[in-house]
C-alpha cells in the first residue's frame, strides 16, 4: 500500500501543481484583462476629449467668421455715416445755390426798381418791388432750410 499511497500522493501533487499553475495563469490573465480594460477606458476618455476639442475648434471657426462679419458691418456703418454727412453737405450746397439764385433775382429787381423809377414807369417799378419782396421772402425761407440741415 505504501506504493499505492505514494503513487496517489505523487498524482495528487502533480494535479495540485497543475491546478496551481492553471490558477496562476488565470490570475495573470485576469490582471492582463483588468489592465486592458483600464487602458480601453483611458482610450475612450481620450476619444471623447478629442470630440470636445473638435467641437470647440468648429465653434472657434464660427466665432472668427462672426467677428469678421461684425468688422465688415462696422466698416459699412462708418461708410454710411460718411455718406450721410456728404448727403447733408450736398443738401446745404443745393440750398446755398438756391440762395445765390435768390440774390441774383434780388439784384435784378433792385436794378429794375432804379431804372423804372428814373423813367417814371410806375407799373414796372411796382412789379420790380414785388419781385424784390418775393426774393427777400425766398431768401428767408432758404436760410431757414440751410439752418435746419446744418443742425441735423
Amino acid at each position: 500500500m505504501d506504493n499505492k499511497s505514494e503513487c496517489n500522493e505523487r498524482i495528487l501533487g502533480f494535479i495540485l501543481t497543475k491546478e496551481s499553475a492553471v490558477y496562476q495563469k488565470l490570475t495573470n490573465e485576469s490582471a492582463v484583462y483588468q489592465k486592458l480594460t483600464n487602458e480601453i477606458a483611458v482610450f475612450q476618455k481620450l476619444i471623447n476629449e478629442i470630440a470636445v476639442f473638435q467641437k470647440l475648434t468648429n465653434e472657434i471657426a464660427v466665432f472668427q467668421k462672426l467677428t469678421n462679419e461684425i468688422a465688415v458691418f462696422q466698416k459699412l456703418t462708418n461708410e454710411i455715416a460718411v455718406f450721410q454727412k456728404l448727403t447733408n453737405k450736398i443738401a446745404v450746397f443745393q440750398q446755398l445755390t438756391n440762395e445765390i439764385a435768390v440774390f441774383q433775382t434780388m439784384g435784378g429787381a433792385m436794378t429794375g426798381m432804379t431804372n423804372h423809377a428814373k423813367k417814371g414807369e410806375t407799373d414796372e417799378f411796382c412789379s420790380s418791388v414785388q419781385t424784390f419782396s418775393s426774393s427777400v421772402c425766398g431768401l428767408t425761407e432758404a436760410s431757414v432750410q440751410v439752418g435746419e440741415i446744418c443742425v441735423d
